[in-house]
């Protein structure tokens, strides 16, 4: 894994667990910034892929679609 891919990772398990110290003891090597960007894209994400499995999943849903 290169470090882009272990940052994300460990966004990931932030994502999950909601906690503030773990932010702050496992990314020091990176900006503020940069991490609420990353959040904000890996939850957006996440959202997508939901919403995909959602529709996906109700077909009501898919005849609207169509």
């Amino acid at each position: 894994m290169n470090q882009e891919e272990i940052t994300r990772h460990k966004l990931i398990k932030f994502i999950k667990s909601n906690d503030p110290f773990y932010l702050f003891s496992n990314f020091d090597h990176h900006s503020m910034e940069q991490l609420e960007a990353m959040k904000n894209k890996i939850e957006q994400e996440i959202k997508t892929i939901v919403e995909e499995r959602t529709q996906a999943n109700n077909p009501k849903q898919k005849i609207l679609n169509s």
